[in-house]
């Protein structure tokens, strides 16, 4: 988790898909508990993120990511 008081925005990950079936389902699943995620290509996989979180948020992000079921992400800094 970083730093709450830490002035950078975060990009979540919640998963790297080789199928745009599953990506699409996590893509939607995101939707439905009120986030706007986002596809981001990489290499033969297509990422699933939450960009452009405040650290000063990530905790009620990561904790509503986990009542949506999501109980693994990746966090880090937006460059």
């Amino acid at each position: 988790m970083p730093n709450p008081y830490s002035p950078g925005l975060y990009r979540v990950q919640l998963g790297a898909f080789s199928s745009n079936g599953l990506a699409q389902q996590c893509f939607s699943r995101l939707l439905s508990a009120g986030f706007s995620p986002s596809y981001e290509p990489y290499s033969n996989v297509t990422r699933v993120v939450l960009p452009g979180i405040r650290a000063a948020d990530m905790a009620l992000i990561v904790e509503r990511l986990a009542a949506a079921g999501f109980n693994e992400a990746w966090i880090r800094e937006e460059r």
